[in-house]
């Protein structure tokens, strides 16, 4: 139990972890409904204010990396690539990507 005046400190990495809300934590899913409203960003009043300016970078670097490159794919299964996670955000050390052939 928290007493009035204790001092709290959250994870919010942690909080993206609810098994109740992310099933399955590990995986990736923006598809997900439950993706909406994550909180690494913050909430309310809280609210990182770069958060817009990260979506829109995100989207257009993406986009423009698949315009780009057409046929990217990664090189081997996505459960095989080595992840950095001793740190707050994950990071792909190497991401295997294969080219693929522009015309399919």
């Amino acid at each position: 139990m928290i007493s009035a005046g204790e001092a709290v400190t959250v994870s919010l990495v942690a909080a993206n972890r609810d098994a109740p809300r992310f099933p399955d934590p590990d995986t990736l899913d923006i598809a997900n409904p439950a993706a909406q409203g994550q909180l690494g960003f913050g909430f309310g009043i809280h609210q990182c204010a770069g958060q817009q300016l990260a979506h829109l970078e995100m989207q257009i670097a993406l986009m423009e990396l698949f315009r780009r490159f057409p046929g990217l794919r990664l090189a081997r299964p996505a459960r095989d690539i080595e992840m950095r996670d001793a740190m707050p955000i994950y990071v792909v050390h190497r991401p295997p990507l294969f080219l693929g052939d522009e015309q399919g």
